[in-house]
């Protein structure tokens, strides 16, 4: 058996005619997905079967393996709500859109990344003992300061009023970044709303996430803030 590689791609085999006088006993088929390797062996085929015959016989054991291993479940969507200028109405956008996911069945939750000035609890009514600040300080752990929303999704809140949260350091960002490393596994989409303008709080949620959304409006000063971040 050769196999063709091809790196950063699943690679699949080619199977080599057998011998003369040889019969043909089934084929085995390499299949490499990242760092694993699966090996499926086809179904007993007749000491006659054709090499076409055999090839195809591979390549169903290895649609049905890639079927297997495709059941695990994905990570999260992750999806950041950012603008270049304040009071555009990125909060807003960010609550309504973690209703709308959650009311089409999607588990969601939303992230308040406006570090310094969160306001999603505001928007959302509620009154949150804790928050993204007890998380950085190693006070809770994520899990412990999720609470469920008016719309049914999740919500981590963000602090409001204190300045170390508008100025955290490189670790304390990667810190937070971190933790949305446990939310991927228990949520089909995570929003995060995060600051307005392009401080290093923003960009380090902007560059983790999967998708961005720039939220601007038609005032000159807005359109060219948004043009600004986008350009970042």
């Amino acid at each position: 058996m050769s196999a063709i590689t091809t790196p950063g791609k699943s690679q699949r085999s080619t199977p080599v005619n057998p011998p003369p006088g040889k019969p043909a006993v089934g084929n085995a088929s390499t299949i490499t997905v990242g760092q694993s390797n699966v090996t499926a062996k086809s179904g007993a085929l007749p000491s006659n079967a054709s090499p076409n015959a055999i090839a195809a016989q591979g390549l169903q054991d290895q649609a049905s393996q890639l079927r297997s291993m495709m059941k695990t479940r994905s990570r999260a969507s992750v999806i950041a709500v950012t603008s270049g200028k304040g009071g555009v109405g990125k909060s807003n956008i960010a609550v309504n859109l973690a209703v709308t996911f959650a009311s089409a069945g999607k588990d969601v939750v939303l992230l308040d990344a406006d570090l310094g000035l969160a306001n999603a609890d505001v928007l959302c009514n509620l009154d949150l003992p804790f928050n993204l600040s007890h998380v950085i300080s190693r006070k809770k752990e994520v899990r412990e300061v999720l609470y469920k929303a008016p719309g049914g999704f999740r919500l981590l809140g963000g602090a409001s009023g204190l300045a170390r949260m508008a100025d955290l350091t490189e670790f304390d960002r990667q810190r937070v970044v971190d933790s949305l490393a446990e939310l991927e596994s228990t949520a089909d989409i995570i929003l995060i709303d995060t600051g307005a303008g392009i401080s290093p709080n923003v960009l380090s949620f902007t560059r983790a996430a999967d998708d961005v959304l720039v939220v601007t409006t038609p005032e000159p000063t807005a359109l060219t803030d948004a043009y600004a971040m986008v350009k970042v």
